[in-house]
């Protein structure tokens, strides 16, 4: 514990009063009462003797034995101390537990096998039995004799209240620095003492438990509240980005559609100017090869016609030009075989001469 020899000051000087009687060993039950102490240390946490004693009635006029008991539900044991019992629950399922536990190693609700360990030993037994600290210690200090201090949420409150614990322990932490604290000659004083203690401080404790019992409420619904306000505006800021992505989704939706109808109008065009342009030039071939064959057609007649009427003509051109060229040749070529003839005859009369 934080700043313990400041809080052992206080103790020693709170417990200063208390009646300095140690239990000898002497004063111990006997071993075939260790099973009923055992039950009676689970219901007296946070309770009183008065609680206690009409419990274990109950379970006398309920159950045949402990053992029945132990083979019972967890509903008939809180049936028996009441509803309103201390923290009646959780005490009925470790009563059950524990009895259980003890059980399953000897066949029996017996503690005598404990007596054989050591005293260390024998408190972490009846820790991993399932006892809480309090009834821990209640069993250890009346059944064997071991130093202890028990301490229940009701004490560790209340000394925390006084402020005679640090703010900042637990109800474990709290009996360790106790049981340091604390001689073993006066281990069980001291717990009767504290039980006094406890009584003529309940009232206070019981208020100071209210106060935090709506403080701790107070709070609560603050952060409920605050949690359901965070939740509102998470759920309000999802609502918005889902609707400003749906919006999104939309426009970008309607983007595409406004995109892809464009590109088939494109497409359309495109395709009709294709056709068009195709349109022309077919139109324009044809057009052209019509008038073409309109213009050769009477051209070629034309033609024909005129070479028909031509032909003669030149053909009698052409014969009277050769007639004339071979007139013209043959008149030449006698004139000259005329000359040569002359020619000899001359020169033949000049030799008879």
């Amino acid at each position: 514990m934080k700043e313990a020899k400041k809080y052992e000051l206080k103790i020693k000087k709170l417990l200063g009063g208390a009646k300095k009687k140690a239990a000898s060993k002497a004063e111990l039950p006997e071993p075939q009462d260790w099973p009923k102490i055992l039950i009676e240390s689970i219901l007296l946490a946070d309770a009183t003797k008065k609680n206690v004693a009409h419990a274990m009635a109950a379970f006398q006029k309920e159950f045949v034995d402990f053992n029945e008991l132990r083979a019972s539900q967890p509903k008939e044991v809180i049936e028996c101390v009441g509803d309103d019992y201390p923290d009646a629950t959780t005490k009925a399922l470790s009563l059950i537990g524990v009895l259980n536990g003890i059980f399953s190693r000897v066949s029996a609700i017996s503690m005598e096998y404990i007596a054989e360990m050591s005293k260390r030993d024998i408190r972490r037994h009846l820790r991993e039995l399932g006892l809480k600290p309090f009834a821990e210690a209640m069993v250890s200090i009346r059944c064997f004799g071991i130093h202890a201090i028990p301490v229940d949420d009701n004490l560790f409150e209340t000394l925390q209240m006084n402020e005679m614990v640090h703010a900042a322990s637990n109800v474990t932490d709290t009996q360790s620095f106790l049981e340091r604290s604390i001689a073993q000659k006066n281990g069980w004083a001291s717990h009767e003492f504290f039980r006094d203690y406890v009584t003529k401080h309940f009232k206070a404790l019981t208020k100071i438990r209210k106060e935090t019992a709506i403080k701790k409420a107070a709070e609560e619904a603050a952060a409920k509240k605050a949690a359901e306000e965070e939740a509102a505006r998470k759920a309000a800021k999802e609502e918005a980005a889902k609707k400003a992505a749906e919006e999104k989704a939309a426009r970008k939706a309607a983007e595409e559609k406004e995109a892809a109808k464009k590109a088939k109008a494109l497409a359309r065009a495109k395709k009709a100017k294709k056709a068009k342009k195709a349109a022309k030039k077919t139109v324009k071939k044809t057009v052209k090869k019509t008038v073409k064959k309109a213009v050769k057609k009477p051209a070629k007649a034309a033609t024909k016609k005129t070479v028909k009427k031509a032909a003669p003509k030149a053909v009698k051109k052409t014969v009277k030009k050769a007639a004339k060229k071979a007139v013209k040749k043959t008149v030449k070529k006698v004139a000259k075989k005329t000359a040569k003839t002359k020619k000899v005859a001359k020169k033949n009369t000049k030799k008879k001469k």
